[in-house]
């Protein structure tokens, strides 16, 4: 139960930094589109790519480097908390949000690696 829970907030804190990374992208393209050679704004542009850029490291070590200190806090169900099951609670969350997690549950399930765990750590429909 606590772990389905860490296992979400986790996967709504990569979403928002995602989304923020995004905005920040389209900010910085912006400005420099439209900056018109004012150096004030291409100043904010390089400011929205280094955003851009924290968010994306943020988000890697997010993915990568929490699910290593809980293994090594010995925190019960630690083994859930890799990348493949962060992303699909990712694709959970922004199916029920969005409705669009058919196109998604297709290609993950065309991806799954045979005898790969889902949430549950089970093998699912690829039983050997």
């Amino acid at each position: 139960m606590l772990s389905n829970i860490l296992l979400t907030v986790i996967a709504v804190l990569v979403i928002a930094i995602l989304l923020g990374s995004i905005y920040s992208l389209f900010a910085a393209i912006f400005f420099f589109i439209f900056s018109g050679g004012d150096e004030e704004r291409k100043k904010k542009g390089f400011n929205s790519l280094r955003y851009m850029i924290i968010g994306l490291l943020v988000t890697g070590v997010l993915l990568f480097l929490v699910p290593y200190v809980f293994t090594l806090l010995y925190l019960p169900g630690a083994e859930l908390f890799n990348v493949s099951n962060v992303l699909v609670r990712m694709r959970e969350i922004l199916s029920y949000v969005f409705h669009f997690g058919g196109m998604w549950g297709d290609y993950i399930k065309d991806t799954t690696v045979i005898g790969g765990g889902g949430i549950d750590g089970g093998y699912g429909e690829y039983q050997l």
